[in-house]
């Protein structure tokens, strides 16, 4: 979350991250649903776009001139990806198109057709500045078992015990089984299921947005080791074939 970074020090670590990684960091910079840490630094919530929009430019800022400005360590990538995480705000995935930056769009609740004018703002904003289409991310929730009913019984216990902490904190009402189940559906925000099902609503979404990669958080919340490992080899051995198969030109959406 950026706006209470440092962009400096957000720089090192993520570089730091690189050379860990032979190359693999990037950075995803997003203005934060989580805004504790706005008093927690002496920051004024008022202020939360304006601090977004200024550590934002000093972090490509930096990027670009990492070196010339005497900060290290350097990355191994030439340019560290940057992308803008976006969930629920159309200036952001606005900004993001305006300097040509990749959106990285969290969808963790509600339809994800809700999400669309996202993606056309964000492709928009880019033509008018008279930028190249940037790429597109779909980023959200889930978990891949042999069968969808078991993906679900694995995924919960954990699921509900991390949301319903959080909305505590926030006022959000419990998070109930049958709600969880909702958003398994094809038109819900999760993907959790069975390979079938997950590779079928991927592509379902990519109809919608078009976009350049998908990425899943399995662990949200407490999930066994042994049914972590497995779900991300489903993943890899089922899901990503299937949808590189489907869509051969996007090698890059699973």
């Amino acid at each position: 979350m950026l706006s209470s970074d440092d962009p400096i020090r957000v720089f090192q670590q993520f570089a730091t991250l690189d050379l860990l990684s032979a190359g693999r960091a990037e950075i995803m910079a997003g203005r934060g649903s989580f805004i504790e840490s706005f008093p927690l630094f002496g920051y004024d919530l008022a202020d939360y776009d304006r601090l977004f929009a200024e550590k934002l430019g000093e972090l490509l800022d930096i990027r670009e001139h990492a070196r010339e400005r005497g900060v290290y360590p350097s990355p191994v990538q030439e340019r560290l990806p940057v992308w803008i995480a976006v969930g629920g705000t159309p200036e952001s995935a606005a900004r993001a198109g305006y300097l040509g930056l990749p959106m990285a769009l969290a969808i963790i609740g509600g339809s994800p057709e809700r999400f669309r004018p996202f993606a056309e703002i964000h492709r928009r904003a880019a033509e008018e500045a008279g930028r190249p289409r940037p790429a597109l991310s779909i980023n959200s929730h889930g978990f891949v078992a042999a069968s969808g009913t078991a993906a679900a019984d694995i995924a919960f216990p954990g699921h509900e015990t991390m949301m319903n902490r959080i909305g505590r904190e926030r006022g959000w009402p419990p998070l109930r089984r049958a709600d969880f189940e909702a958003s398994r559906t094809l038109r819900g925000a999760s993907f959790v299921g069975d390979p079938a099902e997950v590779t079928e609503k991927i592509l379902w979404q990519y109809e919608l947005f078009r976009h350049d990669r998908f990425l899943v958080q399995f662990s949200v919340g407490a999930v066994p080791h042994r049914d972590l490992l497995r779900s991300i080899e489903l993943f890899g051995t089922e899901v990503a074939p299937a949808v590189r198969k489907a869509i051969p030109s996007q090698e890059g959406t699973a």
